[in-house]
């Protein structure tokens, strides 16, 4: 339907082009008319749903935090937390290297170095792949290497402790593995004849003259279930897991590793 729909509306357009054509010069008219015509304003577009009722996180680049600066530095001491959010959706679609901003959601006053709120830490996926054989879930794994404080970039070690209220380790976030949960599902074939055949069986129990029969389908049920217990584990073999995903606006723990020297 959808074919024929696009195939008659491409037809009206022909047509109505074939009446131009007959009254007017198409190609002169373009040619007397080229500097003339002006193209429409177009509406702006609708706000990315990904930012969309999150803070608008500074887009303009910064300059790095020399590595052989001279001056009067504070330093951060490795152990600090904060608390940040990330500013998009993530998946495990995503390929590494993906840039990701996030952006801490409270302030923080360390030892007489002031961090505002939604104060731009910057990070990357690191790693990642879909789901895999086995029940395997996606994976995604995160660092967070970046924050910007009084315009200047630093480059920071952190270890990210939480996600959503959830301990991980080692910054990944993977999704759930369904092997159990595969075999499970692929043991229903089995289950279902099996609760047929009993049912049948106490029919065919119930009739005097051939009640003995009914041990007939209870064998049969017994026999696919088996069977296909049997075959269930392997068959999972070949299904995945769940995939990784992330929605915008998590909550993300992160603890620095390391000291950060910063200006003073």
């Amino acid at each position: 339907m959808f074919l024929c729909s696009g195939v008659n509306a491409y037809e009206l357009d022909t047509s109505f082009d074939e009446e131009v054509r007959k009254k007017y010069n198409v190609e002169e008219l373009n040619e007397l008319n080229a500097d003339k015509i002006k193209l429409p304003k177009l509406p702006d577009m609708p706000a990315d749903e990904d930012s969309a009722d999150l803070p608008k996180l500074p887009q303009h680049s910064y300059d790095y935090f020399p590595e052989n600066y001279t001056g009067a530095v504070k330093v951060l001491k490795s152990g600090a937390r904060f608390l940040v959010a990330n500013n998009r959706n993530l998946s495990d679609t995503l390929p590494s290297g993906t840039v990701i901003s996030f952006y801490s959601l409270e302030d923080i006053n360390w030892k007489g170095i002031q961090i505002p709120q939604r104060t731009l830490f910057r990070g990357k996926i690191v790693q990642s792949h879909t789901p895999q054989m086995t029940g395997n879930g996606g994976l995604i794994k995160i660092e967070i290497d970046e924050f910007v404080y009084n315009n200047t970039m630093y480059k920071i070690d952190t270890v990210i402790s939480k996600v959503d209220d959830k301990r991980i380790f080692g910054g990944k976030i993977k999704g759930k593995r369904q092997y159990l949960a595969n075999t499970k599902k692929a043991n229903r074939f089995g289950v279902s004849v099996n609760k047929k055949m009993v049912k049948a069986g106490r029919k065919v129990g119930q009739v005097p003259v051939i009640g003995i029969l009914g041990v007939v389908p209870r064998a049969i049920g017994a026999v696919t279930l088996t069977g296909n217990a049997v075959v269930s584990p392997a068959v999972s073999v070949f299904k995945k897991g769940k995939h990784s995903s992330i929605p915008r606006g998590t909550v993300f723990e992160i603890k620095l590793s390391g000291d950060v020297k910063i200006k003073a």
